[in-house]
């Protein structure tokens, strides 16, 4: 190593506990199954955010249930609603 303070020979004479070799693979394999588990859950997790994103997407845009749409200066919206200026609710 580089290291300040650590020699190599210093290094060497570190005592480390080792398990047996089956034991190894065991752990190996826990570790192995603990990660699989966790990309899975992450991969969940990305596909529910993109689920939400269009959910938002849709509801704020199409509204619930509406069948009617007219144009409007935002766009496509549900007739019945209206376009108001963020002064006029706030």
């Amino acid at each position: 190593t580089t290291r300040k303070r650590i020699s190599r020979s210093n290094l060497g004479k570190m005592e480390i506990p080792l398990p047996p070799l089956e034991e190894q693979k065991k752990i190996a394999d826990i570790l192995s199954t603990v990660d699989k588990k966790i990309a899975f859950v992450e991969e969940n997790i990305n596909a529910t955010e993109e689920l939400k994103k269009g959910l938002m997407q849709k509801l704020l845009t199409e509204g619930i249930g509406h069948t009617e749409f007219k144009d409007s200066e935002l766009g496509r919206i549900p007739e019945s609603w209206v376009v108001v200026k963020l002064e006029e609710v706030c």
